[in-house]
C-alpha cells in the first residue's frame, strides 16, 4: 500500500540502506578493509568537504552527490557537458562511421535504437565525470560497461562466480581502467567533475588504496545509488524508451519537435527553457518512467517493526516494489496500462503521490533524478531537431524485459533493439558475448574468416567438452591443425540414396507412436548404413533391408548409438557449468559412467583396427590382397561407408590411432542424428496440421519414385519445398555458422570482438523476417515451389540450398554438405498409397508441439532420409 511505502521510507531507525550497499560494494569487489572504512565515523573538524556531525564516508557521500547533482554551478556544467557531447555524436557523419550503423539507398542511416542511445549516453556520462583521459586508456570501455550493465542483475542476486564469470570479467576490466586512470596524477588527468576529485581525495584521506578507489568509482560509473539514475546504468535505456515512445507515435513526436525547437536560441541549447518551458516534454519523461520503472528499494531490517499492522522481524529484508504501484488504477485511472502522457499534464498532483516511486523515497531518494531527466531532454532535443526518425518497416515495438532484475529502467527483451535492420549486434549471455549478424556481406565475412581467427571447432570444443564428454576425443581449436576433414561425392549419395529405396523401416498397420523417439529411432538405423556400411550393419543389426538374415541381432548398440549423443549434449551443458575440478565427475555422473560412448567404442574398435591395418598395406605398388571373410562372412575392402572415407583422408605422414579415428566418427555421428530428427518430426507434424499438403506431395511421389533406381532431388520440387518450409517455421537453432574469435578482432565494418567472443547469425530472426518472406509467420507450404505469375518457374530454392539467407546447414567451408559436389540431404519423408496421417488430439498450435503432440495415427508410412554429412 502507497502509505506502508512512505512509512518505510521514514523509518530510518530499523530500517538500513547501509547493509545493503555494504553487500553490493563486497560483490563487486571492495575489501572488507575499505568497507570497514567507508562506515567508520569521521572527525568532525576533518579537512576537506564540511561534515559537521561526524558522519562516515559511506554516508557523506550523499551529500558529495548532491552538491555535484542538484540544481547549481556543478550541475550546470555537467548539462554543458552532456550539450557538448552529444552535438559532437549526433553528426551525421560521425553515426555513419559507428559499428552498428548502415547507410540506405537514399542517404539515411539505420541503427539499433537502445545500442545507439546506450552509446552516445554511456560516452557522454564516461567525459563529463572523468575527462577524456578515461576513453583514450581504453577505447573499448563503452561496451565493456554496457557488457557489464546488461549482466548485473546477478551480481544483484548473487550468482556463484562459476556461472556468471561474464559479468564478473567485464566488472574486473572496468576496475583495472579506472585504477589505472586513478593512478595517473590529479594534475595531469585534465578536466573532471567535481564529484570525482572531491570524491577521491576523502577516500584517500581515509587510507584507501587506489584499487579499492577504483572499484568504489566502478559503482559511480555504474550508477548505483539506490536507484539513482546517476552515470549510465538508466539513463541509457530511460532515453531508449523515451525517444521509442515518441518514434511508434509520429503525432507526438511532432509535437516534441514544435515544443523544444524554441529551446535553440540561435543555435545554442537553452536547458532551462527545456526544464520551465515544455509541459509535454516533461510529461512524456513521467510516463516513460512509470512504464519503465521496474526496479524495488530494499531495507534491512534491524529491529522488529511494524508496517501496515504487520510485524517485520529483525534479520529479513523489506522490499518495495515501484512498478505495482506506477500501475495501481486507483491512482492512474483504469488506463493505467496504456502509455497516456497527458495524464500529467491534467493532473499535476500525481507527481506528489505516494504511487510515484521513480527515484525511490525517503532520505536515499536518488540525488541523480535532476541531471537524468536534463541530460536526456537535451538529447530528445538534440535528435529531433537534427534528424528525422522513424522505425524501419514492420519493426514491432519491443517488449520490455520483465523477467530480468534491474536497479532502475528495464531492459528489453534479447534481440527486440529497434532499427537493427541487418547491422551488428551483440547479446551478453552468462558464458560469453554474442555478436550476432545476419547481413548477406557480414554472413560471406563471417564464413570466410581465417581459421586461426574465427574458428568453428572452438565452438564445438566449448560446446560439447570432448575431452570429457566423447572418450578423450580432443581437437585443436584451428581447423585442419590435425587434418581433419573428409569429403563425400556425389556418387557416394547415389550410391546410397539407391540403397534406401529398397529399405522398408516398418510394417505397422494402424498404430500409435511417439513421434520424436520413433523419428530418432529411425534416423539412427538409416543413418548407420551410411557411417557404419553393409559390415556393421549386419554386425549391429540394424533393420535395414528385407533379408531375413539382417534382422536386429544387437539391439545393445542401437540403444547406445541412440544415447549418446543426448548424453553428449547433456553432459557437455553439464561440464560449462561446474569448476574445472569437478569437470570429469559431472560428466561421468551425467552420462551413467559413459555407458553408451564405451559400448560403441567397444564395438567399433576392432573393425577399425582392421581398416588401419589394411590402408597401411596400401600404395601404388603394394596391392592388397583382399582377406579372408571375418566371422560375419564380410570383407573389410572396397568399403562405401563414412568410416572408410574418414579413414582414406586422414593423415599419411602422422597416421591417426584407432582411438583418434574412433573419436572423429563418434563426433560426426552426433551432429547427423539430433538435428536431422528434429526436421522430420515437425515435418511430420506438419502434415498433420496441413492435410490439404498430403495429396499433392503423394501424387508427386507416386509420379517419381515408382521403379526408379536412383532419386532425382529436382522431381521433387512440392515436397521440397513443404520440407524446407517446416523447416524455416521450426529451425531448432536460433544462431547458426557460429565461430569463437581466438584473439581481438575489428571486423563486419569496424565492429569489434573481443577474444573469447562468439560470432553467429541470427537464423531464426531471419527465418521470421518480412524482408526475406511474404507473411512470415504463415505456413505457406509450396512457397518455394511457386510459378512466377508471368507463368515462369522461380529460381529454383531447394532445401539443400546453401546460401546466404537459407543457413540451416551452414555456410561457408564446414558446410554440412556442398552443393557444388551434389552433397546433400535427401529431402525424402515420404506417403504412400491411399492412408493418412493425424494427430491423435484436434490440437494444432505449433507452440509447444514436441510436447504436445505426443503420438500420431497412421495406416502405413515410410520414411527415408539420407542424413547431411
Amino acid at each position: 500500500m502507497p502509505n506502508d511505502v512512505a512509512d518505510a521510507y521514514r523509518n530510518t531507525s530499523s530500517l538500513s540502506f547501509d547493509v545493503f550497499v555494504q553487500v553490493m560494494m563486497r560483490n563487486l569487489g571492495s575489501s572488507t578493509q575499505s568497507i570497514r572504512a567507508m562506515f567508520s565515523p569521521m572527525p568532525a573538524d576533518k579537512d576537506g568537504f564540511p561534515n559537521p556531525h561526524g558522519k562516515p564516508l559511506g554516508r557523506l557521500a550523499r551529500e558529495l552527490h548532491t552538491t555535484q547533482l542538484y540544481p547549481g554551478e556543478n550541475l550546470t556544467k555537467l548539462d554543458n557537458k552532456f550539450i557538448e557531447s552529444f552535438g559532437a555524436q549526433l553528426n551525421f557523419e560521425k553515426m555513419a562511421e559507428s559499428t552498428y550503423a548502415t547507410r540506405d539507398e537514399k542517404g539515411g542511416i539505420t541503427a539499433p535504437l537502445l545500442r545507439w542511445s546506450s552509446d552516445l549516453f554511456t560516452r557522454a556520462g564516461q567525459t563529463a565525470y572523468f575527462g577524456d583521459l578515461l576513453g583514450t586508456m581504453d577505447p573499448e570501455l563503452t561496451w565493456t560497461f554496457l557488457e557489464f550493465d546488461d549482466l548485473s542483475w546477478q551480481i544483484l542476486f548473487q550468482y556463484p562466480r562459476i556461472i556468471s564469470h561474464r559479468v564478473h570479467t567485464a566488472r574486473e576490466r572496468l576496475t583495472a581502467v579506472l585504477e589505472k586512470y586513478f593512478s595517473v596524477p590529479a594534475e595531469d588527468r585534465g578536466e573532471q567533475a567535481w564529484f570525482t576529485h572531491a570524491m577521491e581525495h576523502e577516500m584517500r584521506t581515509i587510507g584507501i588504496s587506489t584499487h579499492d578507489i577504483a572499484t568504489m568509482m566502478t559503482t559511480i560509473y555504474w550508477g548505483f545509488v539506490d536507484q539513482g539514475l546517476l552515470i549510465n546504468t538508466n539513463t541509457r535505456k530511460a532515453s531508449f524508451w523515451m525517444l521509442a515512445y515518441l518514434t511508434q507515435n509520429p503525432r507526438l513526436l511532432e509535437q516534441i519537435r514544435h515544443e523544444t525547437e524554441p529551446a535553440f536560441d540561435n543555435g545554442v541549447l537553452s536547458v532551462d527553457y527545456l526544464k520551465n518551458s515544455c509541459p509535454l516534454l516533461d510529461a512524456i519523461w513521467n510516463e516513460t518512467l512509470r512504464h519503465s520503472a521496474y526496479s524495488a528499494s530494499v531495507r534491512h531490517i534491524t529491529e522488529d517493526t511494524i508496517i501496515g499492522g504487520k510485524t517485520l522481524r529483525k534479520g529479513n529484508r523489506l522490499m518495495i516494489p515501484y512498478r505495482q504501484l506506477h500501475f495501481d488504477e486507483s491512482v492512474f485511472g483504469e488506463d493505467a496500462h496504456v502509455f497516456e502522457p497527458e495524464r500529467f499534464e491534467k493532473n499535476p498532483k500525481l507527481l506528489r503521490s505516494a504511487s510515484w516511486r521513480p527515484f525511490g523515497g525517503g532520505i536515499t531518494m536518488c540525488p541523480g533524478r535532476h541531471v537524468a531527466k536534463e541530460s536526456v531532454a537535451i538529447f530528445i532535443a538534440m535528435v529531433l531537431r537534427r534528424f528525422n526518425i522513424e522505425f524501419v518497416k514492420d519493426q514491432v515495438f519491443p517488449r520490455g524485459a520483465e523477467g530480468t532484475p534491474v536497479l532502475g529502467i528495464m531492459n528489453i527483451e534479447d534481440g527486440e533493439d529497434p532499427l537493427a535492420h541487418g547491422a551488428p549486434f551483440v547479446i551478453p549471455t552468462p558464458t560469453n558475448r554474442h555478436v550476432l549478424v545476419s547481413s548477406a556481406k557480414d554472413i560471406k565475412e563471417l564464413s570466410e574468416a581465417p581459421v586461426d581467427q574465427l574458428s568453428l571447432h572452438a565452438v564445438a570444443k566449448e560446446m560439447l567438452q570432448p575431452k570429457y564428454t566423447m572418450q578423450g576425443f580432443e581437437w585443436k581449436d584451428q581447423r585442419g591443425v590435425e587434418g581433419t576433414g573428409f569429403t563425400f561425392k556425389g556418387e557416394h549419395v547415389r550410391v546410397y540414396s539407391s540403397k534406401l529405396l529398397q529399405i522398408n523401416l516398418f510394417h505397422l498397420g494402424e498404430t500409435h507412436l511417439k513421434v520424436f523417439p520413433s523419428i530418432k529411432r529411425i534416423v539412427a538405423k538409416t543413418n548407420s548404413l551410411f557411417f557404419f556400411g553393409d559390415e556393421l550393419c549386419r554386425l549391429f543389426g540394424q533393420v535395414l533391408c528385407n533379408n531375413a538374415d539382417l534382422v536386429a541381432q544387437n539391439p545393445k548398440f542401437t540403444d547406445a548409438a541412440l544415447r549418446y549423443p543426448q548424453d553428449v549434449f547433456v553432459a557437455g551443458e553439464t561440464v560449462r557449468s561446474v569448476p574445472q575440478v569437478l569437470a570429469s565427475f559431472a560428466a561421468n555422473l551425467t552420462t551413467r559412467g559413459h555407458r553408451a560412448s564405451k559400448v560403441m567404442f567397444d564395438h567399433l574398435a576392432p573393425v577399425i583396427e582392421r581398416r588401419l591395418e589394411i590402408r597401411g598395406q596400401e600404395g601404388p605398388n603394394k596391392p592388397v590382397k583382399s582377406p579372408p571373410p571375418n566371422e560375419y562372412g564380410m570383407l573389410n575392402t572396397s568399403q562405401i561407408d563414412c568410416m572408410q572415407y574418414l579413414i582414406d583422408t586422414s593423415p599419411r605422414k602422422a597416421p591417426w590411432t584407432v582411438q583418434r579415428t574412433i573419436g572423429e566418427i563418434m563426433a560426426v555421428w552426433f551432429s547427423s542424428v539430433h538435428q536431422l530428427a528434429m526436421a522430420a518430426t515437425f515435418a511430420l507434424e506438419d502434415l498433420c496440421v496441413h492435410p490439404e499438403c498430403v495429396e499433392p506431395l503423394r501424387q508427386e511421389l507416386e509420379e517419381n519414385i515408382d521403379g526408379a533406381a536412383v532419386l532425382d532431388l529436382d522431381a521433387f520440387p512440392l515436397l521440397d519445398s513443404f520440407l524446407k518450409e517446416s523447416s524455416r517455421l521450426s529451425v531448432s537453432d536460433a544462431i547458426s555458422v557460429r565461430r569463437k574469435a581466438l584473439k581481438d578482432l575489428d571486423c563486419f565494418n569496424g565492429t569489434h570482438v573481443n577474444e573469447g567472443d562468439w560470432v553467429c547469425v541470427a537464423q531464426r530472426a531471419m527465418m521470421h523476417d518480412s524482408d526475406h518472406y511474404s507473411d512470415p509467420e504463415a505456413f505457406d507450404a509450396f512457397r518455394f515451389a511457386r510459378k512466377r505469375p508471368n507463368g515462369q518457374s522461380q529460381e529454383l530454392r531447394r532445401f539443400t540450398d546453401v546460401k546466404p539467407d537459407w543457413l540451416i546447414w551452414g555456410y561457408g567451408n564446414t558446410t554440412w554438405g556442398d552443393e557444388d559436389d551434389d552433397v546433400a540431404v535427401c529431402d525424402c519423408a515420404l506417403l504412400k498409397h491411399n492412408h493418412y496421417c493425424s494427430p491423435a488430439s484436434e490440437e494444432k498450435d505449433r507452440a509447444g508441439s514436441i510436447a504436445r503432440l505426443t503420438a500420431i495415427s497412421l495406416d502405413y508410412w515410410l520414411m527415408r532420409e539420407l542424413f547431411r554429412v
